[in-house]
């Protein structure tokens, strides 16, 4: 069901957001030559005259590009203008784009930096606001800060602080805490406004002029749209609790458990008796009981097997159906009436098939709603959890135990993941894949996975959500108490193609998504890659508590390309106090021609006493809050030695995170897993770790509560007692 909405009036769209708390520069309405030349006389020139008659169908124009803004000069060019004015509408109204009644607005010049803000509901995410540089140029500019609803003066603050229009244009003016200041009330004001109803769909308030010599802000145009939609379906409370049983079970039925050697249904058999399909050091058995279920066959791998999961003896926790899409229906009404705890359902061929396939899929979702029985998938690989032995899954095997929780829109992902893991001794307290997402979304498992004491971090690929606000909603909650790191693919399908307004041009569903995750503390990766390396990293190192890191190398160039990347990315390096110098200087095991200054060169022919040393010397630091070991391979290098030395050092200041890089291959290994097994992480590269100490000072930000640049050093009462400015008015 498409939504209704209807466009205010410029009058009526101006009347709104006056009574919100925002201030509009000095405007004349008129609706006929003469009036527009009465209105023309009592306004100061130059000016701007603008046709402001409403768009049919809640469409949007651009007016200077139709033609419909028009700057004069001095009064007796308003006649011209007024013409020009009047058939540049009257052309857009033949072709049934704007309402036939012509209504003009006089605006005096105001001479000002320009910007933007403005809302919308989204459909999955509901109200959001937005804020940028750039004006009428706003989409071509393409800088602004997003946030859901609603947001307070601190969050507005942070919002216009992320601007390059703050950092290049506000921040060096002597005005910029009373203008960042009546900014923010400006965003919160329109947040508020379209937090308070559902009914207005989009509000578009551009330009947005500042004087930066009063430090007032007044809009200049603006845009309403009320719309009327179903409201959203919220999810009920029942399933974040039930999603426990999923993970400790004490019985599973595996319905289409097979003999047939590459069939589903024996991998997932497979995985529960031995812990994996292909053979590693990692396999281990289920503990508890296994009943397969197949009508056609009395055992499977040697376990008996049941015609049906109601001819199962015992109670069943756990039902992992792999059958036919066809038949799934009638096994869900069988476990239903078994009172299984929790369903699994493998089998393909649903949501993502076909419109029949979705409509089965609604059918099953909507039994097991019924009955209050959480549903995993259908169309998905399954779960694993490596502490309780419990691979129910058709994975190629079982992962080391580790602190990531993986959550995966996509089983093949998940599979190849694994693999990796294996590989590189990557450990993994929970794998979810929850496929097509029938019942519970991704974000239905955070409660259990916050609550996990074996859960560390947690790694998200997501293709698509169910719902955005209860996504946003329970990921902060999540964030409160654990990192996340999110994978999104789908982006570049996202967003509003043919999107009119400066405000729906910037703000596709992408854009939304990212700017939820950014608000609610999460990060997002680029790469699967960087997904799992920023998961380890904020899994075992404590957060960086300031922005000051700490370089130690045994080879210069690394150094400098360290240096260049934390200079890219807003990692400050302190330099070493006198103190430290001095203890370096007298320990008699630095070389002579060390570099004295961080980065700190422990020069090529450093022994693992030096790395130590080096490393205690940095940690100790006040100003110093987290440490990159690089380490290059010299004929005199032992990279065990080296990472002992460095894991020993870490232990004496364990509430500062060190990582490595220890460059090379084949020589290096040893050293790598002996840190590995220390919980300190290794980078192949120096940007990668570059980029993970950042997450961590990202994270240290979010802890402490950091204030956002255009906060800091403001005296809020004293900057509104001078001009007279209130909370939540401008």
């Amino acid at each position: 069901m498409r939504e209704k909405t209807v466009c205010l009036s410029f009058s009526d769209a101006i009347a709104l957001l006056k009574r919100a708390g925002l201030n509009f520069c000095e405007t004349a309405i008129a609706q006929d030559e003469k009036g527009f030349l009465k209105a023309g006389a009592k306004i100061a020139f130059p000016a701007f005259v603008k046709v402001v008659s409403s768009p049919v169908r809640g469409s949007a124009i651009h007016k200077a590009a139709r033609g419909l803004v028009v700057r004069v000069e001095k009064a007796e060019m308003l006649v011209a203008a007024f013409r020009k004015l009047e058939a540049a509408h009257s052309a857009l109204a033949r072709k049934g784009a704007i309402e036939r009644k012509l209504i003009v607005a006089i605006q005096p010049e105001n001479l000002g930096l320009e910007c933007f803000v403005g809302a919308r509901n989204d459909a999955s995410f509901g109200p959001i606001v937005v804020f940028g540089g750039g004006g009428v140029l706003a989409e071509v500019v393409d800088d602004f800060a997003m946030r859901l609803c609603p947001v307070n003066e601190r969050d507005a603050l942070r919002m216009v602080s992320e601007t390059a229009f703050y950092r290049k244009r506000l921040s060096a003016l002597e005005n910029c805490g009373l203008l960042a200041l009546n900014l923010a009330a400006a965003i919160v004001a329109v947040s508020k406004l379209v937090s308070g109803t559902s009914k207005i769909s989009e509000v578009d308030v551009n330009p947005l002029m500042l004087d930066i010599n009063t430090g007032t802000v007044s809009a200049v145009d603006a845009r309403a749209v009320l719309a009327w939609r179903p409201a959203q379906v919220k999810h009920t409370g029942w399933k974040s609790s039930a999603v426990n049983g999923f993970f400790s079970p004490s019985s599973i039925a595996v319905i289409g458990a097979s003999r047939a050697p590459d069939s589903v249904g024996q991998s997932i058999m497979r995985n529960l008796t031995v812990g994996c399909v292909h053979r590693c050091e990692y396999c281990r058995p289920f503990l508890g009981k296994i009943f397969p279920v197949n009508p056609f066959t009395t055992e499977v791998l040697g376990i008996n097997a049941y015609p049906s999961v109601l001819k199962v003896p015992e109670p069943v926790d756990l039902a992992i159906i792999a059958v036919p899409h066809d038949t799934v229906p009638g096994v869900v009404d069988e476990c239903i009436r078994k009172k299984v705890k929790a369903v699994i359902i493998v089998s393909a061929g649903f949501g993502e098939f076909n419109d029949n396939g979705r409509r089965l899929q609604l059918k099953i979702a909507g039994k097991l709603e019924k009955a209050r029985i959480p549903l995993l998938g259908p169309n998905c690989l399954g779960l694993i959890r490596p502490s309780q032995s419990l691979n129910a899954s058709f994975a190629p095997s079982m992962p080391p135990k580790g602190g990531v929780a993986f959550v995966s829109q996509s089983g093949a992902i998940a599979d190849s993941v694994i693999d990796w893991a294996i590989q590189s001794r990557y450990g993994f307290s929970t794998i979810i894949s929850y496929g097509n997402k029938a019942m519970l979304d991704c974000c239905d498992f955070f409660g259990f996975l916050a609550d996990d004491p074996e859960t560390k971090a947690v790694a998200l690929y997501t293709e698509g959500l169910n719902n955005g606000r209860d996504f946003f909603e329970k990921l902060r909650a999540l964030v409160a108490r654990k990192p996340v790191v999110i994978l999104k693919g789908g982006r570049t399908a996202s967003g509003i193609a043919a999107a009119a307004t400066h405000t729906a041009s910037i703000t596709g569903g992408a854009r939304i998504f990212e700017a939820a995750v950014e608000q609610a503390g999460a990060f997002m990766a680029c790469t699967v890659e960087e997904l799992f390396d920023l998961a380890k990293v904020l899994a075992e190192q404590p957060a960086c508590m300031g922005n000051g890191v700490g370089i130690v190398t045994n080879g210069g160039g690394c150094g400098v390309i360290c240096s260049d990347y934390c200079d890219e990315l807003g990692v400050k390096l302190p330099q070493l106090s006198r103190d430290a110098l001095k203890t370096l200087d007298k320990s008699g095991i630095m070389h002579p021609a060390y570099s004295r200054r961080n980065p700190l060169d422990i020069v090529g022919d450093a022994m693992p006493d030096r790395f130590g040393l080096a490393l205690a010397a940095m940690l100790g630091e006040p100003g110093i809050h987290g440490v990159i070991v690089i380490q290059t391979l010299q004929a005199m290098t032992n990279p065990v030695l080296d990472a002992k030395a460095i894991a020993d050092a870490h232990a004496a200041f364990p509430g500062k995170p060190v990582i490595s890089c220890f460059m090379g291959g084949r020589f290096s290994r040893k050293g790598i897993h002996y840190l590995d097994n220390r919980h300190i992480p290794d980078f192949n590269d120096i940007r990668k770790a570059v980029i993970a100490i950042k997450a961590l000072i990202e994270r240290g930000n979010y802890l402490a509560g950091i204030e956002p640049p255009a906060q800091k050093g403001n005296d809020r009462k004293k900057l509104r007692k001078s001009t007279g400015a209130r909370k939540g008015r401008n």
